[in-house]
């Protein structure tokens, strides 16, 4: 093997290592935890108030990576647009503005900015989601940002999410090699979203909870804390979205890589479920 050969090995790996940064903890969590006879951590009195939205801050920084990471040329007047559209959204939530309409208008506005910038597109929704407000200031019982929720989840459930998930995952359970799946990509996959995930998900509440910046919900353990956390290994949409941008160059790297977020899921999914079978409380 060539030195060139190995060289473009390595920064084919270092490439797909951000595959594993990304998962779909929320929507995949919503269709498993259903199944589950025990109260889900006894959060149904919190839920029957108001949902407060859920802040997917590992795709907030999927996102950043590719923002970062996989933008090839920049187009600077465009980006300054979509840099003063920005301002704009932030002033609408400063001014105290709840009427979605207007988030919404701005918002396209932004996508066509950001669209042609060289960024991707994506930085968009999350700019237009930090900006719509969680609380109307006229009315403390309506909430703009989970009207918003509200009313796109279906959508997104049924129909956005399918569609992107199969768009984006390439599909094909042909041609692969499991014995791959203990090469460098794919392990560091496997380890990443199976046991990576837990561990930071672990560590970061722990850490929260030294410094009191948050604080367990009533009724939730540790036990059930870290069964949600193994669940937040599956990884579907954004991780094989961002294979496809980090491996494009490697067709092999990418099918193992692929092969790799599917076990994970698998894996994380069961050993979720079964942990959270014990864990929760039985219903009645």
């Amino acid at each position: 093997m060539t030195f060139r050969t190995l060289l473009c090995r390595v920064l084919a790996a270092m490439a797909g290592v951000s595959t594993a940064a990304a998962q779909e903890k929320i929507d995949f969590e919503k269709e498993i935890l259903p199944i589950l006879d025990g109260a889900c951590f006894k959060c149904h009195s919190a839920r029957a108030k108001k949902p407060k939205g859920d802040l997917l801050l590992d795709d907030v920084a999927a996102i950043a990576i590719i923002a970062i990471f996989y933008t090839s040329d920049l187009v600077w007047p465009a980006l300054a647009a979509a840099a003063a559209v920005s301002l704009a959204l932030l002033a609408l939530n400063r001014l105290g503005v709840a009427r979605l309409w207007m988030y919404l208008l701005v918002g396209f506005v932004l996508w066509l900015a950001v669209l042609k910038s060289g960024v991707h597109a994506t930085v968009a929704g999350v700019v237009l989601g930090f900006a719509i407000p969680l609380r109307d200031r006229r009315d403390a019982e309506r909430s703009p940002l989970v009207l918003m929720e509200t009313r796109l989840h279906p959508w997104v459930a049924f129909g956005i999410l399918p569609v992107f998930a199969f768009a984006n995952s390439g599909i094909a359970l042909t041609g692969f090699d499991w014995r791959e799946l203990g090469s460098a990509v794919p392990l560091g996959i496997l380890l990443g979203l199976v046991l990576g995930k837990p561990v930071g998900v672990m560590l970061a509440v722990a850490v929260a909870r030294m410094f009191r910046l948050a604080t367990l919900p009533e009724g939730v353990n540790a036990s059930q804390l870290f069964g949600m956390s193994m669940l937040c290994g599956i990884g579907f949409t954004m991780s094989l979205f961002i294979k496809n941008l980090a491996l494009d160059a490697a067709p092999t790297l990418a099918g193992n890589a692929q092969l790799a977020v599917l076990v994970a899921s698998t894996l994380a999914a069961v050993a979720g479920y079964s942990w959270l079978r014990v864990a929760l409380p039985k219903a009645g």
